[in-house]
């Protein structure tokens, strides 16, 4: 079976999703539970029922500028499980490689016509940035209204940090979810972190939505 970051990860995704939180409902149930009607290409539920609100905000804690979301240990790893199961084609070593201060593109995956993956390393730190240009494909996104913590310039979405349940570990992920101001293309950015010794993560939220704008950038000008 093909995998794709689309299949592997049940947030944001066609006819889903009371959470962001990133594996616990399947995508219907999500979207039965929010009264997704799907009549237009997105759609923000303002009001949950206490079902679809206990559903929303399981395992989730809203911090300053970002949510923190337990996760299984498998979801930490999404990025390598990603690249061992599609074809990544490699990006060439030149100065048309996208190659940017702190960011270098190192393999591009296209899953169709309107979703690619681009693959970068930023400090030794592997990063994903998927394009979706999701109405073209006749998809119908659905999201809890209270989930969006990121507005700007018109565009909308949500910044998580993922974290295993497993206590003992170190690593996690940050996910930027967002939509372009005119609603037809969804990016997703993915970034691992770790805890430190000190008991922090080494990246912020603050610094995942500047990374988010230097790698969106690289990728529009291809």
């Amino acid at each position: 079976m093909q995998f794709s970051c689309q299949s592997f990860l049940p947030a944001f995704l066609v006819a889903s999703l009371a959470t962001i939180a990133y594996g616990q409902p399947p995508p219907s149930e999500g979207a039965k539970l929010m009264e997704c009607s799907f009549a237009v290409p997105v759609e923000y539920i303002e009001t949950l029922s206490q079902a679809a609100k206990d559903v929303a905000w399981a395992d989730t804690v809203q911090r300053d500028g970002f949510f923190e979301v337990r996760v299984r240990a498998e979801y930490i790893g999404l990025i390598d499980a990603l690249k061992r199961s599609i074809r990544v084609r490699e990006a060439p070593d030149s100065p048309q490689s996208l190659s940017i201060p702190s960011l270098k593109l190192t393999g591009v995956a296209a899953e169709s016509e309107n979703r690619t993956n681009y693959f970068f390393l930023h400090h030794d730190r592997q990063v994903l940035l998927t394009r979706w240009r999701f109405v073209a494909d006749g998809a119908r996104l659905c999201f809890p209204a209270d989930k969006i913590n990121y507005v700007e310039g018109g565009m909308r979405g949500t910044i998580a940090l993922s974290r295993s349940v497993a206590s003992a570990s170190r690593k996690a992920l940050w996910k930027m979810r967002w939509l372009t101001a005119d609603e037809q293309v969804q990016f997703e950015l993915y970034v691992e972190d770790q805890m430190n010794l000190g008991g922090h993560f080494d990246l912020t939220h603050l610094e995942i939505k500047a990374l988010s704008k230097v790698a969106t950038e690289a990728v529009m000008a291809r």
